[in-house]
């Protein structure tokens, strides 16, 4: 099955622009001629085979055909994200050590009180190049068709007669978040369960131990969906090509997801790193191979460039930091 990917009109712009960057040899030796002199590490927050590692490592193979040294991927799970964050944090703003981040690292943990940076000012924004499809997904036999039958059983059942399972602790998940913005629109609860794995939420829905799957698509849950063993009631951000029926609560609910994946580096990265990464990065996006990656493990290519990536970040923080807050009160409600 086909699925066509679409890339923002800026990064359309963004390539044209960085065509003539890259292949301007009087601005490059003007600039940059000297950078990349070796190899870039980059750094995954996250263990082999989950959709940022192998997302990261298509966009970098696509990536390495424009840079004279080559970027090198290496794994750095730990910490609960803040082991990968302090790595790039505090590496020598040389443009030699880059890595992936996603909300959880840069909005989520500054606001933690284990975590040692609670802004966002130790670290230079290089460029957003995609966004995680979440759907919320129930069983083919479940008593909800659509969205809205859920929330009107919810609504004249008890608050929590739901589970719906979830990665990590629910404040430091955007999905989490997304989730709890929607319980108050309609005034219900979810019995929030949390798993330290995608797959072993979905073994759990399988097993009918909850109700609710909220993570993100995978080609493992896809073929369940296809086979009509589960359903999808909706998506929290982002719409699925394939499913153009199924409404997001982007749309319905008309609020922002804090979902994005990008490319960080440490703070007082030199300009023409930045715009020699940045273009490249772009370039490597438009890759016909990165593309069918993105598209086989359902994730939409999101192009942002660094100022308006930045920008998108400093929206997302407060209302990240106020949503925190209220769920760690809640928590020690209960």
């Amino acid at each position: 099955m086909k699925k066509k990917t679409k890339v923002c009109l800026v990064a359309t712009m963004m390539f044209g622009i960085c065509l003539l960057m890259l292949n301007s040899t009087d601005l490059v030796r003007a600039k940059d001629s000297d950078y990349p002199k070796k190899s870039i590490k980059y750094i995954i927050p996250f263990g082999a085979g989950g959709t940022t590692d192998v997302t990261s490592r298509a966009l970098i193979k696509a990536t390495n055909k424009y840079l004279v040294e080559p970027i090198i991927a290496i794994n750095k799970p730990g910490g609960g994200g803040v082991t990968p964050a302090l790595a790039v944090m505090n590496a020598k703003p040389d443009g030699y050590t880059i890595g992936a981040f996603s909300s959880t690292h840069s909005l989520m943990l500054p606001n933690t009180d284990e975590c040692p940076y609670k802004d966002l000012s130790g670290f230079s924004i290089i460029v957003r190049y995609g966004k995680y499809l979440w759907p919320v997904v129930v069983r083919s036999d479940s008593p909800w068709k659509t969205w809205e039958e859920l929330v009107a059983w919810a609504k004249k059942n008890p608050k929590g007669a739901i589970k719906l399972g979830c990665t990590s602790n629910r404040a430091r998940s955007p999905v989490g978040h997304s989730i709890f913005t929607v319980e108050r629109h309609e005034d219900f609860e979810f019995t929030f369960v949390a798993f330290k794995s995608t797959g072993k939420v979905l073994s759990a829905l399988l097993g009918n131990h909850i109700d609710v799957y909220a993570v993100s698509t995978t080609p493992s849950l896809m073929e369940y969906v296809k086979e009509g063993t589960l359903r999808i009631l909706a998506y929290i951000d982002v719409r699925n090509p394939e499913h153009k029926h199924i409404p997001s609560f982007r749309e319905v609910y008309e609020f922002k997801p804090t979902n994005f994946v990008g490319i960080w580096g440490p703070k007082d990265l030199p300009n023409h790193v930045l715009e020699k990464l940045g273009c490249a990065f772009a370039k490597g996006m438009h890759d016909p191979e990165f593309q069918k990656t993105m598209d086989r493990l359902y994730m939409p290519v999101s192009y942002l460039g660094r100022s308006e990536f930045r920008e998108d970040l400093n929206e997302f923080f407060p209302f990240v930091s106020k949503t925190m807050k209220l769920l760690k009160a809640k928590a020690k409600i209960k």
